[in-house]
């Protein structure tokens, strides 16, 4: 929000919206993934742990791209037209 606000001046469209959602996403896997590597490597003792691991991974990246289409379509207020 403070992104339209401040650097779009108030005007975002929905693929411009998309793409900082998808900055969001790709940062915030990155800090989850290396700090769940960082747990299995040094806390947890059973191998089971990276199969679990992957699964939540997985599941996580599909309600996080769920999520930035549906953050992308409420922050859209330019319509693009082509004419």
């Amino acid at each position: 929000m403070s992104y339209r606000k401040n650097e779009c001046n108030g005007q975002m469209g929905f693929l411009e919206a998309l793409f900082q959602s998808f900055k969001i996403l790709i940062v915030g896997g990155i800090i989850a993934v290396f700090g769940s590597i960082l747990y299995i490597s040094y806390v947890s003792s059973s191998g089971d742990n990276i199969k679990d691991f992957s699964e939540r991974i997985f599941g996580a990246l599909i309600v996080g791209v769920l999520l930035a289409f549906a953050v992308s379509l409420l922050f859209t207020n330019k319509a693009n037209k082509l004419d």
